[in-house]
């Protein structure tokens, strides 16, 4: 076997690359056929395993990063607010998205629409209690009338809400929507359709 190397420049490099050049083409006559084969597999295997964790990673990321964008994106309407009404009109939210309690567009699945809906409110009162949310009225209960607006997979997509107290003030209303845009981040309907769905009704919140 020949070796053709020409040094035009930094001759002291000439030792150590012919060494590698060496080494390199006359490995597989030195190691036993049956050891390179088993390091060649045992490679292969490494390859692979780091392709599948980059695979799943890329995957848990982009579920991830849909999350955080579904959670940033949604919207919450103050129905004593005009600008809010406006808004909420403009985007059309019931052409798209059914309300499910009407038994009429549930019929047979009514039941686990109501369970669901039950769901929703004792968490949502579990969410405010724990957050040491105040109505800030002296009444024994507020009644808000509220629909929300879910995507396919039950994550939180839009909610109107009015309240119908009229004792609680601008400002709790504030912070009862400042938590509602974060409860969503964290609450899931424990229900799924085939395409965006709402739920609306009557809440009472006990004080």
């Amino acid at each position: 076997m020949v070796f053709n190397v020409t040094f035009k420049k930094h001759a002291f490099l000439k030792i150590p690359i012919l060494i590698l050049l060496i080494y390199r083409n006359y490995l597989f006559l030195l190691v036993p056929k049956q050891i390179l084969n088993r390091f060649k597999m045992q490679k292969l295997v490494w390859v692979l395993l780091l392709v599948s964790f980059s695979i799943v990673g890329c995957k848990s990321e982009k579920a991830s990063e849909a999350k955080v964008e579904k959670a940033s994106s949604f919207l919450v309407f103050d129905g004593d607010i005009k600008e809010d009404r406006k808004a909420y009109t403009t985007l059309n939210l019931d052409d798209t998205c059914p309300n499910l309690l009407d038994p009429r567009i549930s019929k047979d699945d009514i039941a686990n629409i109501n369970e669901a809906w039950l769901d929703l409110n004792q968490n949502l009162g579990a969410y405010l209690s724990k957050n040491e949310f105040s109505w800030n009225t002296s009444g024994p209960n507020v009644k808000v009338w509220h629909k929300f607006y879910f995507h396919k997979d039950g994550a939180l997509k839009a909610y109107l809400f009015k309240v119908q107290d009229k004792e609680v003030t601008k400002e709790a209303r504030a912070s009862y929507k400042a938590l509602m845009l974060e409860f969503s981040k964290t609450y899931q309907l424990p229900l799924t359709k085939e395409s965006t769905f709402a739920q609306c009704g009557k809440g009472v919140f006990e004080l």
